[in-house]
């Protein structure tokens, strides 16, 4: 490789004829080097949100941005503890939650521009009245065939595999 920009070495590139940089001595201005874009870490907390034994209640994503369209479990922001959490779950999701003590695991999905840091618990719902229309119950079955983005998609394992804390 013949363009570096500190130490271009024009003498012996076989492209000097045709190298525009050359030509008006601007060699050490290339090549441009870009600036990274700074990575945004978000620290959220998913609940896998049952009721009864055999049905959950996720939610749909908003059409546009991020993974839009896509079901999610409800989720917010990380709270200090589990009683602020459920609290937030309360507001956002007009959800009562009974919220295991310890997550079921730890989820790390990185994009281009963010990387999100969430912990995942299971609940049950004490109150199934949701105030959110974005919402839905579904049964394992009826999950099997909605479309959630990858991070979901290992939370949903992880509960499978029977990793929940009895």
């Amino acid at each position: 490789m013949f363009v570096h920009q500190k130490k271009p070495m024009c003498l012996i590139c076989p492209l000097q004829e045709f190298c525009e940089a050359h030509k008006v001595g601007k060699e050490e201005a290339y090549p441009v080097k870009i600036k990274k874009t700074k990575v945004k870490k978000v620290f959220l907390s998913s609940v896998i949100v049952q009721v009864g034994e055999d049905q959950f209640i996720i939610e749909q994503r908003p059409e546009t941005g991020l993974l839009a369209n896509l079901w999610q479990f409800p989720t917010v922001e990380l709270t200090e503890n589990h009683e602020t959490m459920k609290l937030a779950f309360l507001q956002q999701y007009g959800i009562e939650l009974e919220v295991e003590a310890e997550p079921i695991t730890h989820v790390k999905h990185i994009f281009s521009h963010l990387v999100w840091e969430v912990n995942v618990f299971v609940a049950q719902a004490i109150t199934t009245q949701t105030s959110d229309l974005k919402l839905k119950t579904v049964t394992k079955a009826e999950m099997e065939h909605l479309a959630f983005p990858v991070p979901y998609q290992k939370m949903w394992q992880a509960f499978l595999k029977g990793e929940t804390v009895q």
